[in-house]
């Protein structure tokens, strides 16, 4: 036999074994031990496709120090893959994050700060640091002092002086989207006057909420104010502010949440009222917009027709179609009616309508007021219509499409 097989179950990533071979024969040594053989073991795990260390250790992302104070931080961090370390928290228990801080510089001639600091969850409040003393904090995955991850995350932090401490306060967020879906969102805050004069620029940095990349813009000089404009319509953001003065002190701010407005988009790009030889009936006929809404996710359409514009719309006259027309018949002479088309899709949702009025018939579409139907309780309280149609005594329609 000229192999063995050993069951060495408790073996972990980067242990060694040593191993000597002697050959013997009938109770009598023919060969003595043979030079030893160091055999490095190097185990992996296959998570979600993903090669780790059989220790698991990654160290985290995001290891940010948010200043609370001149004298106190918040340190926050995510996992390196939060799927992943669920799992990895399965497979050992007793998971932690280690954070070694360290003071670099001391004015005062006192000795360095260090302490390290054992911690279970993804934030740590850390206090009694020095006002205008620079920082080095790092952190690493652990299971316990020995087996740990090989790198580390590091975040350095100058605290600042009692005077140059501040919050940005009163964040106003506003916002316009087109119907494109494209717009622009501007932020203004509020910084202490006695702080304005010394702010050198202004990094703002925002994320989608289940994203983790995030953008950054630097805005150079004192004014509070930043404009964002590649955001998406109805997304939820996380928005962060640090402030820089000058002599490179910085401030971050916490995390802000805001939504951008949804902006429902116009399915229908075009209405033709068709007028009959009866002279109470029209045949009302429109073509969806194909970059919004495709044939095939039509089921049909729900029309609604009313003399009274400031009706609710469960006061209106309903037709239902599942083409895209409908003949509206028993139409008064020389009466104004309003008609609003709803797209109904095969998923069971329902495209709500869109009024679009103006008193300047000279007005392209897009430059009309519009008033959005959400509920049927809404009502129009605009006077201002501009009537399509003919000055004859057949009807007259306000176009009301499906947005």
């Amino acid at each position: 036999l000229n192999h063995l097989r050993l069951d060495l179950p408790n073996l972990r990533h980067g242990d060694e074994i040593h191993a000597q071979v002697r050959a013997e024969r009938g109770g009598h040594v023919i060969e003595d031990w043979s030079q030893t053989l160091i055999i490095s073991v190097s185990r992996r795990l296959l998570v979600d496709n993903l090669s780790v260390d059989d220790n698991g250790f990654l160290p985290p992302l995001d290891f940010t120090a948010i200043i609370l104070s001149p004298s106190s931080v918040r340190l926050e961090w995510t996992p390196n893959n939060p799927n992943i370390f669920v799992k990895i928290l399965k497979l050992f228990s007793g998971l932690h994050y280690i954070i070694n801080v360290k003071q670099l510089t001391s004015k005062t001639g006192e000795p360095l700060f260090q302490r390290q600091i054992k911690v279970v969850a993804n934030n740590f409040a850390l206090g009694n640091l020095k006002p205008g003393e620079h920082y080095e904090m790092t952190i690493r995955t652990a299971l316990s002092p020995e087996q740990m991850s090989d790198t580390a995350a590091i975040v350095e932090i100058t605290m600042p002086k009692d005077d140059e401490y501040f919050e940005v306060g009163n964040l106003v967020i506003s916002s316009h989207f087109q119907s494109s879906g494209q717009g622009i969102v501007n932020l203004t805050w509020d910084v202490p006057p006695h702080i304005q004069r010394k702010i050198k620029s202004y990094d703002v940095e925002y994320k989608e909420m289940n994203d983790n990349n995030w953008q950054k813009l630097q805005f150079i000089g004192q004014i509070p104010s930043a404009t964002l404009k590649n955001l998406k319509s109805g997304t939820e953001y996380l928005l962060k502010i640090k402030t820089t003065l000058h002599g490179d002190v910085s401030t971050e701010s916490g995390h802000f949440k805001f939504r951008t407005p949804e902006v429902l988009m116009n399915p229908i790009n075009k209405v033709d009222v068709i007028y009959t030889n009866e002279m109470d009936s029209v045949r009302l006929h429109w073509v969806l917009e194909p970059s919004i809404i495709a044939i095939n996710e039509v089921f049909g359409y729900d029309v609604y027709l009313t003399e009274d514009k400031d009706l609710p719309e469960s006061q209106w006259k309903y037709l239902y179609s599942s083409e895209n027309s409908v003949s509206v018949n028993a139409l008064k002479s020389g009466t104004t009616y309003y008609i609003k088309i709803n797209v109904r899709k095969t998923d069971g949702t329902v495209v709500r309508s869109t009024v679009y009025y103006t008193d300047r018939q000279e007005l392209p579409l897009q430059q009309w007021n519009r008033m959005d139907i959400y509920n049927a309780d809404q009502v129009i309280s605009s006077k201002n219509f501009y009537h399509l149609g003919h000055d004859h005594p057949q009807p007259r329609i306000v176009r009301g499409l499906g947005d």
